[in-house]
């Protein structure tokens, strides 16, 4: 058996002895297609790094964004019906409301309108954040994809009738592709480390801006609320003049609670 094992391998030695003396070249490019595999499997995983990377943090912002919005949403809409509520009251005890209704809607609008800015302004801290740790990985990513073509060009470059000229030519340039790989994949595994820690960082950043901005905003809400409430309470009578006719005061309907202080979600792409 042992015998027979012998012969195979030393078969497929004169086999491969015969291919080389034939194209004396295989051997080199068989040289080559090692640092061409290592290099190949340093460029896979940098791009599907790439791609996660960015498809996660669109993800993340997006949910983040989309969770805020729909606060914001609920409590402005939730403030304006409390407010609602102290008109009608006020009304029916017959007192000047409009004073009160008034500074109630417009600080509301207001604050809606500057919370939704506040909200995109965190996300865009996000966005803005992950550009430079991908911007690297971009850089690791051309830098690999060189090395590939200065392999891809070595048994063209060195093709030489004689082979031990071709043959010194492939070993010199095989020596600095070699370094120039170390160097790649020293880099790439430390773009990618940093690219996510900034990106576990970053996230948390953002969910900690969009929860104080929506803490913020119930917050204000509330207060809102509450000086409606002081205000209604201590409003004068309502009296219409003899000589006037009084025009009722606009409350805030139902409608109005959809149309005016209502957060309008685009959807998010």
């Amino acid at each position: 058996m042992k015998n027979v094992i012998c012969i195979l391998a030393l078969l497929c030695a004169v086999n491969a002895l015969k291919q080389d003396l034939i194209d004396p070249s295989d051997s080199l490019e068989r040289l080559v297609n090692v640092q061409k595999t290592a290099t190949e499997a340093i460029l896979k995983g940098l791009l599907l790094f790439e791609e996660r990377t960015k498809q996660n943090l669109k993800t993340r912002l997006n949910e983040l964004k989309t969770e805020a919005l729909v606060d914001v949403h609920n409590t402005i809409n939730e403030a304006f019906e409390n407010v609602n509520q102290a008109i009608n009251k006020g009304k029916q005890e017959g007192k000047k409301t409009d004073e009160c209704y008034y500074y109630a809607r417009n600080n509301l609008e207001t604050k809606n309108t500057n919370a939704i800015a506040e909200l995109e302004a965190c996300i865009q801290n996000g966005q803005t954040t992950m550009e430079s740790p991908l911007a690297n990985v971009a850089s690791s990513i051309e830098a690999t994809e060189k090395l590939l073509m200065d392999l891809d060009a070595i048994i063209p470059n060195c093709y030489s009738t004689s082979f031990l000229k071709m043959q010194a030519c492939v070993v010199k340039n095989l020596v600095l592709s070699g370094a120039t790989l170390k160097r790649i994949a020293s880099n790439a595994r430390e773009v990618t480390t940093t690219a996510g820690v900034v990106y576990a960082k970053t996230i948390v950043d953002v969910r900690s801006c969009v929860t104080t901005n929506t803490a913020d905003i119930r917050t204000f809400s509330t207060d809102i609320v509450i000086y409606t409430n002081n205000c209604i309470r201590n409003a004068p009578e309502d009296r219409p003049k003899p000589s006037t006719t009084t025009k009722p005061s606009t409350i805030i309907g139902t409608s109005s609670i959809t149309a005016k202080p209502s957060i309008t979600l685009k959807p998010v792409v």
